[in-house]
C-alpha cells in the first residue's frame, strides 16, 4: 500500500475488441475539462463530464455521464500515465465500468481511445 491507494495488477487487453468485450458500458463522446477528482482503489482519478454521442454497449440513461480514468500510483514516478487518460475536447470511445454513481475505466491505458470524426470503430459490435 502506498498512501491511501492500493497497488493493483492491471489487466492488459490485447486490443480494443478485448476491452469492448470486458466493459459494462462503451460510449463515443467528448469530455469536458476536468471537474474534481474521485478516489479509486488505485488512487485519485480526474473526473470528467462526458457528452455522449453514441452508446455502443450498455445503458447511460441520458446524453451525458461522469467518468474517471484510474492512474497508477505504484510506480517510480507517479502517477502514470502523467497526463490525464481522458483527453479534454477530443472525440473518444470510452470503455467503462460502474463505480458508485459514476463510471471508471478498468486501467489507465484502456479508458479512452481516440476516435476522430469519420473514423471506423476499432472493434466489431457483434462480437
Amino acid at each position: 500500500m502506498v498512501g491511501a491507494q492500493a497497488c493493483v495488477s492491471w489487466v492488459d487487453f490485447a486490443d480494443e475488441q478485448a476491452a469492448f468485450g470486458d466493459a459494462t458500458l462503451v460510449v463515443v463522446g467528448v469530455a469536458d475539462a476536468a471537474d474534481g477528482t474521485v478516489e479509486l482503489t488505485s488512487g485519485q482519478g480526474v473526473r470528467h463530464r462526458i457528452v455522449v454521442e453514441q452508446v455502443l454497449k450498455g445503458d447511460v440513461g441520458g446524453g451525458e455521464l461522469w467518468a474517471t480514468a484510474p492512474r497508477d500510483y505504484c510506480t517510480e514516478d507517479p502517477p502514470q500515465p502523467a497526463e490525464d487518460p481522458i483527453p479534454t475536447g477530443e472525440r473518444v470511445v470510452l470503455f467503462l465500468h460502474p463505480v458508485g454513481a459514476s463510471w471508471s475505466g478498468m486501467t489507465p491505458w484502456w479508458t479512452a481511445r481516440p476516435l476522430p470524426d469519420g473514423a471506423p470503430l476499432p472493434f466489431d459490435l457483434d462480437e
